[in-house]
């Protein structure tokens, strides 16, 4: 029977046990898991911090920044934009706009949805769940209902790579 639900031989109903998780697709899991760890860093009352986190900034040696390859540089055609995942669990968006290649958190900032299903209209990027649009140069958000920034990422093209270079620890992300 459908949905579930079962009738047993003495005419009763019985349910499938609740301890049992339908398994879902490992990306899901792995970002879901990403935003449970970034909500983790609010306040005790549930609030945002106060201050977004800051666009990563390098630090003094070699060894406090971690370069990442992303990317061909073939992969991301003028006008297109695609994902990348950085440790498994970090979305990264990379867009081409103008032959201009950018990198920014590939989650939205306003709620949990993964931004290559939006759309790019000129310098900007809308995210399908709500219609945020967030600019593509600075990372704010131009349209409700998102009010924080896309962390941006600094990018490197080398050898027709596509490189981030970000501090080391957890890739920053506004959420």
């Amino acid at each position: 029977m459908d949905g579930g639900i079962r009738l047993d031989p003495g005419g009763g109903v019985s349910r499938p046990s609740t301890d049992r998780v339908p398994l879902a697709d490992d990306r899901r899991l792995h970002t879901k898991a990403l935003a449970e760890r970034d909500r983790a860093s609010y306040a005790p009352d549930g609030h945002r911090p106060a201050e977004p986190c800051q666009q990563p900034t390098l630090r003094g040696g070699a060894d406090d920044v971690r370069r990442i390859d992303l990317l061909a540089v073939d992969e991301v055609p003028d006008g297109t934009m695609k994902f990348a995942w950085v440790d498994g669990v970090d979305a990264v968006l990379v867009v081409n706009v103008g032959g201009r290649i950018r990198a920014m958190q590939g989650i939205c900032s306003h709620e949990y949805f993964e931004l290559d299903k939006g759309f790019l209209t000129g310098d900007s990027l809308t995210c399908a769940l709500h219609l945020s649009r967030f600019d593509l140069e600075t990372g704010d958000p131009l349209d409700p209902p998102a009010e924080l920034p896309l962390a941006l990422y600094p990018v490197i093209v080398e050898d027709g790579r596509i490189f981030i270079e970000i501090p080391d620890g957890p890739l920053p992300v506004n959420a």
